[in-house]
């Protein structure tokens, strides 16, 4: 249909699968390299999508300060749920790089990432300071803050659902009760919006807050600030990532055959 619109315009570029990954599985170490890429293409593909949504998200009306609104409650539980899937993405490449800390280590892959630039390192020195998988990683002041602040929330804030009441209580009680509402109707009242029946016309803002109060008193607890500056700080360090991660495949893809 002519109204049609398009998700995206790129070029599409090309190489035979096989050399991608061999047809027929090869125990040795160029396919266990081939393998490590594969996992590093999907990640980007995933925090790519995050970042899609999140832009989608900001091309609505940024709500006003105190705003007691549906819109103001939906715009900022949607940057926190964002950011809680982030959270949880980030977790699992850490739980990745570690299973392959041996693998960072391999030539062809250390080749690779000498060719990053001295941005581009440091945002990697971070990640593996995130994975845990070096002792000594020199980073600023605000990227140590960064790092305890994921250590502290990647467990809590994430979807562990299981594990996640004693936190969100905590993030209740600090968001009600511990910050001062005698200005600020949203932290005065529990809202929720319900009709019967009607899925989108539901959504309880007063767990959103819960959420958002766990968050935001974990990035107190390390001195980073509102929840503002984490989400301001977690997005651009998921395109800094991002950006590392596929000048990383592009390397590992610029050695690979023609079609």
């Amino acid at each position: 249909m002519p109204n049609e619109k398009e998700i995206s315009n790129l070029k599409i570029r090309k190489k035979k699968p096989s050399h991608i990954l061999p047809e027929i599985k090869k125990l040795n170490l160029s396919e266990d390299i081939d393998e490590f890429y594969l996992v590093l293409a999907v990640i980007f593909n995933d925090l790519r999508g995050i970042i899609a949504f999140y832009r989608f998200v900001e091309q609505h009306r940024k709500p006003e300060v105190g705003e007691v609104s549906s819109h103001a409650g939906d715009y900022n539980a949607l940057r926190v749920q964002l950011l809680k899937i982030l959270i949880s993405y980030f977790n699992e490449v850490t739980l990745f790089l570690r299973k392959n800390e041996d693998m960072l280590k391999h030539d062809k892959i250390m080749t690779h990432i000498r060719a990053l630039n001295e941005s581009d390192q440091y945002v990697l020195k971070k990640l593996y300071a995130l994975a845990e998988i070096q002792s000594e990683v020199d980073l600023t002041e605000e990227g140590k803050k960064f790092v305890e602040f994921f250590l502290k929330v990647r467990n809590n804030a994430g979807y562990h659902y299981y594990q996640s009441g004693q936190n969100l209580t905590a993030g209740f009680r600090y968001h009600f009760f511990e910050i001062d509402n005698t200005t600020n109707l949203q932290n005065k009242f529990a809202y929720y919006s319900y009709r019967r029946s009607e899925f989108d016309a539901i959504r309880y803002y007063y767990a959103d807050a819960a959420v958002d109060g766990y968050i935001a008193k974990c990035a107190l607890e390390v001195g980073l600030g509102s929840i503002e500056k984490v989400i301001k700080l977690i997005f651009e360090y998921t395109v800094e990532t991002s950006r590392v991660i596929s000048r990383l495949l592009e390397s590992y893809l610029d050695e690979k055959p023609n079609v």
